[in-house]
């Protein structure tokens, strides 16, 4: 048996400083929509660009990031991963300057939906990590199964 390691679980770990991936695809443009802007942040995650990564966060997002230090473990999680993530971006809700964007995460065999923050920041959407997403739910994932940040519980591969 292995762990399964999620990508919806290591950003987490993005929240906390430390950051194990990139993210990106370019800069959102002042016409790109928070969708748009979410595609490009997941497209950047499944090419583990983390310059890409840094434009399309916000400023506050961005105090205390070690970009040497992120490049350094993308690399090592470059390595490690088996596969490419696939992803879905669903629907967004815009309230002013901030948008909720509905992104599915799907990697060996499991789902796991979030809802991800993006602010306007001068005109221009931007993905806030420092607010966690807003998790909708897992496949797999037994309620008294124990986990540890940034892991799955130990299972059988999906058939």
């Amino acid at each position: 048996m292995r762990k399964i390691i999620i990508v919806t679980c290591i950003v987490s770990m993005i929240f906390g400083g430390v950051a194990v991936i990139g993210c990106g695809g370019g800069g959102g443009g002042k016409g790109d929509s928070p969708k748009q802007v979410a595609q490009k942040f997941m497209e950047g995650l499944a090419d583990n660009d983390v310059d890409g990564y840094l434009a399309l966060v916000t400023e506050g997002s961005k105090k205390g990031v070690d970009v040497e230090d992120m490049k350094k473990q993308t690399a090592e999680y470059e390595k490690q991963q088996t596969e490419k993530i696939e992803f879905k971006v669903g629907e967004e809700k815009i309230d002013g300057d901030k948008a909720l964007v509905d992104v599915t995460v799907i990697q060996q065999g499991m789902e796991m939906t979030m809802k991800w923050t993006l602010l306007k920041e001068n005109g221009v959407w931007r993905v806030d990590l420092t607010t966690e997403p807003i998790m909708e739910g897992t496949e797999g994932i037994e309620p008294d199964q124990e986990t540890t940040p940034g892991t799955l519980p130990e299972t059988e591969p999906a058939e």
